[in-house]
């Protein structure tokens, strides 16, 4: 094999992704996390929102729920991995579910409030209704 090939039984394809700042949702490293920061947290949180139900976003609900972190992913549209097959999303929708991620569709996050020391609250509408969701951190897409 010359200089440049590789050989591999299963190679992943990896470009590269950029976070979605999204207004009121900026991250600040510390309690509102992009992806960079979900990725190497100092500690587990108890408590985590996740903005946004594409791969990344469900893929880090996943992994913080798996080790123990209690997850809430909201997401603007009908269905979760929205880029995804209705069918197939619904079918992952309820094994997530079973796993104990709570996650919320139709929904918008309406803003975040920093409470001192304490949880984030996040404003959540549905529709007519509002919600008010606390997390230890939150991490956007």
């Amino acid at each position: 094999m010359g200089a440049g090939q590789y050989s591999a039984d299963h190679i992943i394809v990896a470009t590269s992704a950029r976070p979605r700042i999204l207004p009121g949702l900026e991250p600040d490293g510390e309690r509102i996390w992009s992806y960079f920061e979900a990725m190497v947290p100092e500690r587990i949180p108890e408590s985590l929102l996740v903005v946004g139900s594409g791969a990344i976003g469900i893929e880090f609900a996943s992994f913080y729920r798996t080790i123990g972190a209690k997850v809430t992913v909201v997401e603007m549209l009908d269905q979760i991995l929205p880029a995804e097959d209705a069918e197939i999303a619904s079918a992952a929708r309820k094994q997530f579910e079973k796993q104990g991620i709570a996650i919320l569709t139709a929904a918008k996050v309406d803003g975040v409030k920093k409470t001192g020391g304490g949880p984030l609250v996040a404003a959540i509408e549905r529709g007519d209704l509002r919600e008010e969701i606390s997390a230890e951190r939150s991490s956007s897409r």
